[in-house]
């Protein structure tokens, strides 16, 4: 019956012993050691949906002629006239 005992027991002492040796226990080493960057991927958040009126009220930016001031603005534009774009004729030759 003390057999089954002591072999765990000098299993127990064989493990204390030994085991340190095999394994690298020293915290305070791989503390100091930096911790490897987490990168996270910027999310671009979708351009929202711009949607204009049907509403005709004409404006002139830059020679061009847009339906309303929403549409001059879609296309880039922010200094317009009210108003169509007066076109530009050339004079005609004989």
């Amino acid at each position: 019956m003390a057999l089954p005992i002591l072999i765990v027991v000098l299993i127990l002492v064989a493990g204390i012993v030994f085991l340190p040796q095999i394994q690298n226990t020293d915290i305070r080493g791989r503390a100091s050691e930096p911790a490897p960057a987490v990168v996270t991927p910027t999310i671009t958040s979708p351009q929202p949906e711009i949607v204009c009126s049907t509403l005709y009220a004409p404006v002139c930016a830059q020679g061009r002629t847009f339906s309303n001031d929403c549409e001059a603005n879609l296309a880039g534009y922010i200094d317009y006239t009210e108003g169509e774009c007066i076109p530009l004729t050339l004079p005609q030759s004989n």
